[in-house]
């Protein structure tokens, strides 16, 4: 019988905090020791954040070809029916009808059945996080209450529930049929308020960081801190970056947990494990919180550890358009429609949420007094290529730089494009030039499956306002 695939994505992870990637010892000691007995693999994402990188975990197309690197309005159900037009590339879908069974649970309301992310599952749940969503409420009494709940440290992103979930997987699976299951955990996700032990601040500072989380984490504060029109202090970057990491540690000690329960009902031999994310975050780097209106490093470079009876080992980048290629050659499916990559080169998209002219930004822009160059920032569409040592940006009106990752990591010195190997300028621009060549963008008004019940939209929605999404 084929080995069992579980995939969990570590939704907001960034690689440098986890251990197989330069983390400090007792960072992450389960993802580290999977490491030692599989493999950590240098991987990218395909775009900043949740839809589009997701979009192309699953089928092996990059954003802008499926027509997902936005969505409008942030309307869930319009990612339905791109979703369902590319369910013949669809890798879930081909273990499905290959035989395995599909299963998966998401604490991202983005990552739900309601999005279209359910092709090719048998069953795709969603999970809600028992925080009370009371960070947007700017009352007097709705903010003692959401210091009180950030001070107590109580509830968490659903990771809980997840691991209920699964714990009912292992007591249901059939021996005779392997099984993929997919996982999305959202522990690291803003606002960075782990609960105790995982934030081990005094109580006060407990406080303090829940007022600064629905001060300067929610969607109007990102936009601002990103378009260099708000700045964040220091010490409270610091606090988030703290808390952030202390969340990766929380999800290392839930792995270690979920990996046990398989181990004692005798799966994990059987079973490849891949951890991995689907995009980054940025935590003060070049003045950015979030991930949004960019494609530095910090939202791209992702990790991707796995182990188990496949080798998914290369020396090459991965990315994670080329998870499905990867697996599917290690799993032996018969015909599938992935190409195999044909360059080490990686590419990431980004479009901007609207045009500089459409009255949206030009209110965000007369309410935040925004300057052109703000605006220019939060509207620029952009395409990256690199090949882990040079990267080039691109902007959409022509305009080029380049990073030597090499001397520069934090990609602080842009370089202009003749300083870069004129080969390497070459393969790079080559990469990039095809990824702005895409596909007319899928339809966003067909209706595919039905939609969730009243009380889980409201529930999603109510959950996507903690996360700043609306």
């Amino acid at each position: 019988m084929p080995p069992n695939v579980l995939l969990i994505v570590l939704d907001t992870a960034r690689a440098d905090v986890f251990e197989p990637y330069g983390a400090p010892p007792g960072a992450s000691p389960t993802v580290g020791q999977l490491a030692s007995r599989g493999a950590a693999l240098t991987a990218y994402s395909t775009a900043n954040w949740t839809v589009p990188s997701h979009a192309s975990m699953f089928t092996g197309v990059l954003p802008r070809d499926l027509g997902l690197t936005q969505v409008a309005g942030g309307d869930r159900t319009r990612c339905r029916a791109p979703l369902s037009a590319s369910a013949g590339t669809n890798l879930v879908k081909k273990l499905q009808d290959a035989g395995w069974a599909t299963r998966g649970v998401s604490a991202n309301p983005w990552i739900s059945t309601d999005s279209g992310f359910g092709v090719g599952f048998d069953e795709l749940l969603s999970v809600v996080s028992p925080r009370r969503p009371r960070m947007h409420d700017a009352s007097l009494r709705g903010r003692l209450r959401w210091a009180l709940d950030g001070m107590l440290a109580r509830a968490d992103h659903g990771a809980q529930q997840v691991e209920q979930v699964i714990d009912g997987w292992i007591a249901e699976v059939d021996a005779d049929r392997p099984f993929f299951w997919f996982v999305n955990l959202l522990e690291c996700h803003s606002p960075y308020l782990p609960p105790l032990p995982y934030n081990d601040l005094p109580p006060w500072r407990r406080a303090q960081v829940a007022e600064e989380a629905r001060q300067f984490l929610n969607l109007d504060s990102v936009f601002r801190v990103c378009a260099g029109n708000m700045t964040v202090p220091a010490p409270a970057l610091a606090r988030m970056g703290h808390l952030y990491r202390r969340a990766i540690t929380l999800m290392d000690d839930w792995l270690a947990r979920v990996l046990t329960a398989l181990d004692r009902a005798r799966l994990l031999d059987d079973t490849q494990v891949i951890i991995t994310s689907d995009h980054g975050e940025n935590l003060g780097e070049s003045g950015l919180i979030g991930h949004a209106f960019s494609l530095d490093e910090r939202l791209l470079r992702i990790p991707f550890v796995t182990a188990g009876p496949l080798d998914l080992r290369d020396t090459a980048p991965l990315s994670l358009a080329g998870v499905p290629r990867r697996l599917a050659d290690a799993l032996g499916l018969a015909d599938h429609p992935w190409q195999e990559q044909t360059d080490d080169v990686i590419v990431a998209q980004h479009d901007g949420v609207t045009t500089p002219d459409s009255p949206q930004m030009q209110d965000a822009a007369r309410r935040w007094g925004l300057s052109a160059d703000s605006v220019h920032r939060l509207s620029r569409s952009l395409t990256t290529a690199t090949d882990t040592r040079w990267k080039l940006l691109v902007e959409h009106d022509g305009w080029e730089q380049v990073f030597d990752l090499g001397t520069d990591p934090l990609e602080q010195r842009p370089l202009p494009v003749d300083a870069a190997p004129a080969e390497t300028v070459a393969r790079l621009r080559k990469a990039v030039d095809a990824a702005l060549t895409g596909v007319e963008p899928a339809p966003t008004d067909a209706e595919v499956g039905p939609p969730a019940e009243d009380t889980d939209v409201a529930a999603l929605e109510e959950q996507m306002r903690l996360l700043g999404y609306l």
